[in-house]
């Protein structure tokens, strides 16, 4: 494949950081409104371990470790403890953050 197909695609993902980091903040927000569910959990697990991956994929490596580390507290975290509730907020932002900040870089 060649370089500008390769651009041309990771131009596409690019414009699409947007949307994840909106969808990420929706599935935060069910997931807290619903007072952490199992449901909320897993449907916020999966988003953050697609992103990794896609993100990986596509080059966008801090944005995959800061994927990987959210999916990791997701998977193992007590959902009823506070100090785990707010240490998951901090990181599902920084990601949102994160996806915004590349969203706007020009290439």
């Amino acid at each position: 494949m060649s370089q500008n197909k390769l651009d041309e695609i990771r131009k596409k993902y690019q414009s699409s950081l947007q949307s994840k980091a909106d969808e990420l903040e929706q599935c935060w927000r069910s997931a807290e409104s619903s007072f952490f569910s199992e449901n909320t959990v897993a449907t916020l697990r999966g988003r953050v371990h697609n992103l990794g991956g896609s993100a990986g994929m596509y080059g966008y490596d801090t944005v995959a470790a800061s994927a990987k580390r959210v999916e990791s507290q997701l998977s193992g975290g007590p959902e009823d403890s506070a100090s785990w509730r707010k240490q998951v907020k901090e990181d599902v932002q920084q990601l949102v953050t994160l996806l915004r900040d590349e969203a706007t870089i020009v290439s």
